[in-house]
């Protein structure tokens, strides 16, 4: 029981972070920002 909780949590959370890389990428593209200039 108490590994099907973890298994649970864990592919949880993995779901959230893949959520919030996928918002962060279109943030940036949206940004659009250019690292080039700040070098």
């Amino acid at each position: 029981m108490a590994n099907l909780l973890f298994l649970a949590l864990a592919v949880a959370l993995l779901l959230i972070a893949v959520f919030s890389l996928i918002s962060y990428i279109r943030d940036r593209k949206k940004q659009k920002f250019t690292f080039k200039k700040r070098r």
